[in-house]
């Protein structure tokens, strides 16, 4: 029985030993794992550094962008209501030079009064100028109000282009290409000063009627003159040895139609020797 129990000893050694080498197995196993991670490590540093890169240059787009909103080119758009005095061109030119000055050629130091009174001052026609700068883009647009030319006023020998807002434009030899518009005399007493008002825009627009009427009838004008009596015009057809009084303050509708009725009537009969007077709605004067 002792001899038995001595020989079952060495298999329990043995059982330690194999235990012990599958210890140190799991040992170096699970050391090897830990060395495992470097590789998704430099993945996620690249990835940082991708997108790092991608914000910068996303930063730069934006201010680039802004920088790119603020700018203003040197060729504007120029749009203008009429061409009566000037053409597009010549209004470009003017604008153009402006806008190439270098305060001008960004939307923080650009100084819209001073283009209104630059371009008002080498054309006296500009009613209102308005400038529209585009958020995205660097093309100013310049809108140009201009008034119409409508007659030549002769004030005591000195003859202005008269608007259809009233004022004395300009003077009249300074546009030879509108000798031809119609000339109203002006004997009122009144000295009219160039860029200043010398008749309501009602009246000039009566005035434009008349003009029309007449133009239409085949009626060729004499004369038109404002007399020393408030708010009266006289017109003179050619051939004819009366004058007609009209009132600026009234109905040209109702006067010039009275006037073409009364002009009818006197194909057939003895004309007024001196005047006829349609200024009042419904009822002529003739002598």
């Amino acid at each position: 029985m002792a001899l038995l129990g001595k020989k079952k000893a060495p298999r329990a050694r043995q059982r330690v030993v194999a235990d012990t080498s599958v210890n140190m197995t799991t040992y170096y196993r699970s050391g090897s794992d830990k060395k495992a991670p470097p590789a998704p490590k430099r993945r996620k540093t690249h990835s940082k550094i991708f997108l790092r890169l991608v914000d910068f240059i996303g930063v730069l787009a934006i201010f680039g962008l802004f920088g790119y909103s603020l700018l203003i080119s040197s060729n504007p758009k120029v749009i203008v209501s009429n061409t009566g005095f000037n053409s597009v061109e010549t209004y470009k030119i003017t604008t153009t030079e402006y806008m190439s000055a270098i305060s001008a050629r960004n939307k923080i130091t650009f100084d819209e009064e001073s283009l209104v009174k630059q371009l008002q001052s080498r054309f006296p026609e500009i009613n209102n100028v308005a400038v529209e700068l585009p958020l995205l883009s660097p093309v100013a647009v310049v809108r140009l109000d201009i008034t119409k030319p409508v007659f030549i006023l002769n004030n005591s020998g000195s003859l202005f282009i008269v608007g259809d807002n009233g004022r004395a434009v300009t003077s009249a030899k300074d546009y030879a290409s509108l000798a031809d518009l119609p000339v109203v005399n002006d004997e009122t007493g009144y000295r009219a000063v160039l860029g200043r008002q010398v008749m309501s825009e009602d009246g000039v627009k009566f005035i434009n009627q008349l003009l029309a009427v007449c133009k239409v009838n085949g009626i060729s004008i004499q004369s038109i003159t404002l007399p020393p009596i408030a708010q009266e015009i006289r017109l003179r057809a050619a051939g004819d040895a009366y004058f007609v009084k009209l009132l600026l303050s009234g109905d040209a509708n109702i006067q010039t139609g009275q006037y073409l009725a009364a002009r009818e009537r006197f194909e057939n009969s003895e004309k007024p020797s001196e005047y006829l007077d349609v200024r009042v709605p419904g009822k002529i004067y003739y002598k």
